[in-house]
């Protein structure tokens, strides 16, 4: 549904710009999408790899001939290592270094070399029990407040932004 969307908006979008006269190319920037720390997100699994390399293809596949339209997609490698690295923990620290070491292309060694359980770091519900490696950090907001985001997420509904005077996360607390 999400690939259809986006081929239907980005069709419309070039239509809106042919209309009024824009020859400009429309860019498509499309991204593996990775649940980062200190957002409602944090709890949600990331896709499996063959699901966002099935989507991306797709979606290239759509505006494939389509000198207008030009779909950018970041390589799903790298977006599994930007997620480990965003999510993972103290037990990275060997994996952090044997990259640095031996560069990027040696970052599915040192995995398997230390033995890193991606399905752990990246493919699990988390519980809003559970205590996550960046909960030692204060951001100013209450954790309460993105569990509020989270299952609001989960049904579809969305926030209005923030507004002056605006305490609903807890970091603009009045002094």
């Amino acid at each position: 549904e999400d690939c259809a969307a986006i081929v239907t908006m980005s069709s419309a979008v070039k239509r809106h710009m042919t209309d009024r006269g824009s020859n400009g190319k429309l860019t498509l920037s499309v991204n593996p999408f990775i649940p980062k720390p200190f957002t409602p997100f944090q709890w949600y699994p990331m896709a499996g790899k063959k699901d966002v390399t099935d989507v991306l293809a797709k979606l290239s596949a759509a505006f494939k001939g389509q000198k207008q339209i030009e779909v950018l997609v970041e390589n799903p490698r790298e977006a599994y290592i930007q997620a480990i690295l965003a999510r993972g923990d103290r037990r990275l620290s060997a994996v952090l270094l044997a990259a640095y070491r031996d560069g990027i292309k040696g970052w599915k060694r040192a995995i398997a070399e230390q033995e890193v359980d991606e399905e752990f770091y990246l493919y699990r519900q988390r519980d809003f029990v559970e205590i996550l490696p960046w909960h030692t950090l204060n951001m100013g907001f209450d954790t309460e407040y993105l569990k509020k985001e989270f299952q609001k997420s989960a049904q579809a509904q969305t926030t209005v932004p923030c507004f002056d005077g605006c305490i609903r996360c807890g970091i603009c607390r009045k002094k």
